[in-house]
């Protein structure tokens, strides 16, 4: 590298020498370097870093930004760009939940998972609430954390794909993870002195790329299902489309209905109107894996924190 930046120089001294400059730097700082890849880091987070930095860096930009597929409704790029934000939305809550660590409890890692997936993360609190009974409100306090999760991740994906509608959905999405917060804090606040988990079982993956593969492909199978019902039926096979894909993951609608949106046979009100039903079929969802996994006394604290999150977000839609 030195004898390439003396020949750089020649050409473009300023880019030599800026060049120069970051490669001592990362010279001087080998050693620090190194430590962290040995004890700060774990071997398959480093894998998870190389994977990120594929899809970030070779995927995204190398696929085509154009419709194609049935009915034209598969654009490879959105599809691509949704891949890499669940990735990167995962691993931040993974490194927050390092950060911070293990001893920050269920609540911490009901904030985290519901980034990958709220109802997984309930379905695990729920498992954990009829494990450990003593616990049970610190796994509600988790389940209903993973809600204020799923709300902010939400409008973080549309206002990547649709976000000429994030102003008309920031109040019910606002509304919806602040009534969260403020359950997940009563119930935090509420709850005795019992002994909580000393810490948590991590596995070392920032994120999960089993799920987001599933993820991306239920977003690509729904997104041609929704294509093809509004062909179909109009407005109200995508209503039906958005009931039906938010029973499995409420995000989902949303990539769907930016490729509508975008080729105009989709307004901005029927995206707005899909992606509520899908939250709300998805709220149904996580209702019943609350009553299957954690059982009476777990669904007793949860459910009423997911009808006051649903109460809310309708409430910010029609105010």
């Amino acid at each position: 590298l030195s004898c390439l930046l003396g020949g750089l120089s020649m050409q473009s001294p300023e880019l030599a020498a800026l060049i120069g400059i970051v490669l001592t730097a990362l010279l001087a700082a080998r050693e620090r370097m190194h430590q962290f890849v040995r004890h700060a880091i774990t071997e398959q987070e480093l894998e998870d870093v190389i994977v990120f930095l594929a899809a970030a860096l070779i995927l995204l930009p190398l696929a085509p930004d154009q419709y194609i597929g049935p009915y034209q409704s598969i654009n490879p790029h959105d599809l691509a760009r949704f891949v890499v934000a669940v990735m990167s939305i995962s691993a931040v809550g993974y490194m927050a939940k390092r950060i911070m660590g293990l001893r920050g409890g269920m609540a911490i890692a009901g904030f985290a998972g519901g980034f990958i997936s709220s109802t997984a993360t309930i379905l695990s609190m729920g498992q954990t609430a009829k494990a450990e009974p003593l616990h049970v409100r610190s796994a509600a306090t988790g389940a209903m954390l993973s809600t204020i999760s799923t709300m902010l991740q939400l409008g973080l994906l549309i206002s990547v794909t649709v976000p000429d509608l994030l102003q008309s959905m920031l109040k019910p999405i606002g509304l919806g993870a602040g009534a969260a917060c403020l359950y997940a804090l009563w119930l935090s606040k509420s709850q005795g002195p019992a002994n909580e988990p000393a810490s948590l079982n991590l596995k070392g993956h920032a994120f999960d790329l089993t799920t987001t593969l599933m993820v991306s492909l239920a977003v690509l199978s729904i997104t041609v299902l929704t294509a093809a019902l509004h062909q179909w039926l109009g407005a109200t096979g995508v209503m039906i489309a958005a009931l039906l894909s938010g029973l499995v993951d409420a995000h989902s609608t949303v990539a769907s209905s930016s490729s509508l949106v975008a080729q105009e046979q989709m307004s901005l009100l029927q995206a707005q109107q899909a992606i509520l039903l899908a939250v709300s079929s998805n709220t149904l969802s996580k209702a019943a894996v609350a009553i299957g996994a954690g059982g009476r006394a777990f669904a007793v604290l949860t459910l009423p924190g997911l009808a006051l999150v649903m109460a809310a977000v309708w409430l910010g839609t029609f105010i």
